[in-house]
């Protein structure tokens, strides 16, 4: 996946612009979604309208048909330029629901009647699908249309129906033998809902819109020219719309276009004379937020990539329309938090004239209200969790293929579960076998320059690597000696780098990233390790806590500070240290998941500089962001075993007479752990494929942010549904949820990196 446009889609980008800069005017203001139905459909017709004089009003239509056939490139450009622009949507019901269904398994005159006018905006649909008895269950309904000659009778009720007091014809399931099994049954009918026998009765939702209504049919007579497909077959066309319908309510796009406006919201209020944005608690609630929506944005992308490449996508969508509904309410709750007492006033009761309050306030907490529905509409998300269950990949090039195929296998036959328990008892705590045999591999040269003895490989190649030691528990220092000691040797790309980057390379060099101290937390400023110049070098002065393989280690990146106050940014300097350099002591231990570390002592310790004195940290600060975007790899790799080890054990372990697996309580709960997981390799796709953008920072924050309410999910899921054995040593369960913790805290917890995300939008108000 790569998210880098072509020129050819940049040109198309600014055409969308220039599209929306001419339209907007256009537009009634504060033109909304249509199905809150704050204005007619004459309003919400102007940008139909607009879009197919454009011939843009279909995107994912066949050209033969009106369509743009967009790729999906285009249509993520598009969704994204509108819902940031503030731009209305399209009504659904006719150019995503039915009209894809009629020109997919329609009749030639079916195609030719209908889909010219929906393309036009002339005739508008509802859906016709739930009713009393059947909501989420639509196997159960029981609208009833029989035929008699060459008409079918229909008699009944469907009811939630959105937006029936507008439409022009609505697309129903209906009851056409009773006596199949229920999915048998149903036939997919069009009705003109000017036909005799039709009643349409509004229902007033909890925030006072008329947006749903029920449908009643009386002896409703409808030829039988309007059947779609085969009668009783009309199930097949329904599970077709309804994964359609259920990616499309993701609403990533949507949720984009509310943050903005509740960030907007956050500078106009004010808190302790200052803006919302500024304050901690709230910020952090808005950058955890903003977090899973990046995810989630990732995940519909991986979506859209399988539907392009004509995949099926079924249970996907399910996990899509979940994780997306439930985002959206969150962004709707803090919009009430947001306002204050203005959440009170209720605005669907009063007029422009009597509004209170500044204007900002006004409908946020009717849209609060109004938005309980998305996690019941298109199935509730409960009904969703039962259906939702496949796993989405990510597709490698050849060569990246060859190299993940080629390290699983050398993992499988060598670095066992077993194996690792048996090494990781020893006082060492590893193998150093396994160090040369990766290097002979080429894993450290992959991501390294060519012109040092590397192999010019990226940011991917190391995601490659990181899983795949994920879900084998490696414990060998990869990330502190190639990533970070690498990537920092490389940046500098003096005489020291020409040095030490063919040794690490050839597995010569292993190194650990001697950075957090005592009190210091996670700021890499936050320093009292000093350097002082002496003779051709430097002299190390401190003591660096928690180095993660510090044990094994033959060489040190230290920070250290060489001038100005402990905090400040400048000042930082990073050095070069052997481990065997005189004045060095380290005491050694175990840390959480068996891997060890040590505190190291400096006393006037000689170190060699890499890079520039005292202005290390911006680069640094990049690097250290693409450990992070490693170690998100690794925690994928983790979770995927926890996963696979949790689903088997469900299906195995038996309690009164049937597996565990078969508890819907303990099936709801597996689904959370795979909407996790999709949301956690969103994360790491996203900080591992953006580490060069600009905002990159931002990004990385906001996957670790991420990953670790994701992985802990997954984690301590695994444990509960493993019950007494899953708290024991012997079990993986347990060391995979210790290295997930590990490396939730490693280079800033969670909520260090809400703060920094949340700091970033300060900066930027």
């Amino acid at each position: 996946m790569d998210l880098s446009f072509s020129p050819e889609e940049e040109a198309f980008r600014q055409e969308v612009r220039d599209f929306i800069a001419e339209a907007k005017p256009k537009l009634p203001p504060d033109l909304g979604p249509p199905e809150e139905a704050r204005h007619s459909k004459d309003d919400y017709l102007v940008w139909h309208r607009l879009l197919y004089k454009k011939g843009w009003v279909a995107p994912g239509w066949p050209k033969e048909l009106g369509g743009c056939a967009w790729s999906v490139t285009r249509k993520y450009i598009f969704d994204t330029e509108t819902a940031r622009a503030g731009m209305p949507t399209t009504l659904p019901f006719g150019l995503g629901m039915v009209g894809p269904v009629i020109f997919t398994f329609g009749s030639e005159d079916q195609k030719r009647k209908f889909l010219p006018r929906i393309l036009s905006g002339e005739d508008w649909w509802c859906q016709g699908y739930s009713e009393p008895g059947a909501g989420s269950d639509l196997v159960s309904l029981r609208l009833r249309a029989v035929r008699e000659a060459d008409h079918y009778v229909v008699n009944g009720q469907k009811t939630w129906t959105t937006l029936a007091q507008y439409a022009d014809w609505i697309f129903c399931l209906v009851r056409t033998d009773p006596e199949a099994k229920p999915q048998e049954g149903i036939s997919f009918l069009l009705i003109d809902m000017k036909s005799p026998g039709i009643t349409v009765k509004p229902i007033v939702v909890l925030d006072g819109a008329r947006e749903v209504n029920e449908v009643f049919f009386d002896n409703v007579r409808v030829p039988a020219e309007n059947l779609v497909g085969e009668e009783n077959k009309g199930w097949t066309y329904a599970k077709f719309l309804l994964a359609h319908e259920r990616s499309a309510l993701a609403g990533a796009s949507r949720s984009r276009a509310v943050l903005a406006e509740l960030k907007a919201i956050a500078r106009a209020e004010r808190q302790n004379g200052e803006p919302l944005l500024r304050d901690p608690d709230f910020s952090r609630k808005l950058a955890a937020l903003e977090a899973d929506l990046m995810a989630l944005e990732f995940t519909e992308l991986r979506i859209l990539g399988k539907e392009a490449k004509g995949e099926k996508v079924d249970a996907e969508s399910s996990i899509l329309k979940v994780a997306g509904s439930e985002i959206l309410q969150r962004v709707s709750d803090l919009a009430v938090e947001a306002v204050g007492y203005y959440a009170m006033p209720d605005a669907a009761r009063m007029g422009d004239n009597e509004a209170v309050g500044p204007d900002h306030a006004r409908g946020v907490a009717g849209r609060y209200f109004n938005l309980r529905k998305v996690s019941i509409y298109g199935g509730s998300n409960e009904i969703q969790r039962n259906s939702a269950g496949a796993l989405m990949d990510f597709s490698f090039s050849e060569e990246q293929s060859l190299l993940r195929n080629a390290l699983s296998r050398y993992l499988a036959d060598h670095y066992s579960y077993e194996a690792w328990r048996k090494f990781s008892a020893t006082p060492d705590g590893r193998d150093p076998a396994h160090w040369r045999q990766l290097a002979e591999m080429g894993l450290f040269a992959a991501p390294l320059p060519e012109a040092m003895g590397g192999l010019g490989g990226g940011a991917v190649e190391i995601m490659v690597v990181m899983e795949e030691f994920g879900r084998a528990l490696v414990v060998e220092p990869y990330v502190p000696t190639v990533v970070i000691g690498g990537g920092l040797l490389a940046a500098a790309g003096d005489a020291l780098a020409e040095e030490m980057l063919p040794k690490i390379a050839s597995g010569e060099a292993t190194m650990a990233f001697a950075f957090a101290e005592m009190q210091g937390r996670y700021n890499l400023a936050d320093l009292t390790t000093a350097a002082t110049r002496s003779g051709d070098g430097y002299a190390l002065k401190g003591r660096k806590s928690v180095v993660l393989g510090a044990p094994w280690a033959d060489h040190l990146i230290v920070t250290a500070r060489t001038g100005g106050a402990q905090r400040e940014e400048k000042g930082v300097s990073v050095f070069l240290v052997e481990k065997s350099a005189k004045g060095l002591s380290t005491r050694d231990y175990v840390v959480i998941d068996g891997t060890r570390a040590g505190e190291i002592l400096f006393e006037d310790t000689p170190a060699r500089l890499i890079g520039e004195e005292g202005a290390a940290l911006p680069g640094l600060e990049a690097v250290v962001d693409r450990a992070i975007a490693a170690h998100l790899a690794e925690a994928v790799g983790a979770i995927s075993v926890l996963m696979d080890a949790t689903v088997d054990y469900a299906k195995t372990r038996k309690q009164f007479g049937q597996p565990i697996g078969k508890f819907q309580v303990l099936q709801h709960r597996m689904v959370d752990m795979y909407i996790a997981q999709q949301q956690a390799q969103s994360a790491s796709l996203m900080a591992n494929l953006q580490l060069g953008d600009p905002g990159r920072a931002k990004v990385v924050s906001a996957a670790k942010a991420a990953m670790g309410k994701h992985a802990r999910t997954v984690a301590e899921s695994a444990v509960q549904i493993h019950g007494g054995i899953g708290m024991t040593d012997e079990l993986n369960v347990g060391h995979y949820f210790k290295r997930l913790v590990l490396l939730e805290t490693l280079y800033g917890s969670p909520d260090h990196h809400l703060r920094r995300m949340a700091n970033s939008d300060s900066e930027t108000q």
